[in-house]
């Protein structure tokens, strides 16, 4: 019997097992590498969605001591993500502040 998912989406106790064993070998490790790299708020957050990809992706983790290489890529890629929505968000707002100022027109005024 392999383990992993079932075709409806099941998991199956192997899969739960397999990834507490990844999560209690290498929490601390991806925690510390996220902490190095992003604000202490989003830490958390990254840590999170790198755990929630090994979870989807469990039968793509390698086995051994190269799972945790592999989670480091997981981390670099979701870390990524964070920079470039952050930097987003300030372009945002920055063109939101540049709009804030200007006379906005009624809207019957518009209309006619």
């Amino acid at each position: 019997m392999s383990v992993g998912r079932g075709t409806a989406g099941a998991v199956r106790s192997g899969d739960e097992v397999r990834f507490a064993q990844l999560y209690a070998r290498c929490y601390r490790p991806i925690r510390d590498y996220c902490s190095r790299r992003v604000a202490g708020d989003a830490i958390d957050d990254a840590v999170a969605d790198t755990f929630l990809t090994v979870w989807r992706r469990l039968g793509e983790v390698p086995a051994g001591e190269d799972a945790l290489v592999w989670m480091y890529g997981v981390a670099y890629r979701v870390i990524g993500h964070q920079w470039r929505s952050s930097a987003r968000r300030r372009r945002l707002q920055d063109r939101l502040r540049s709009v804030e100022g200007r006379p906005v027109a009624a809207v019957d005024e518009s209309v006619l």
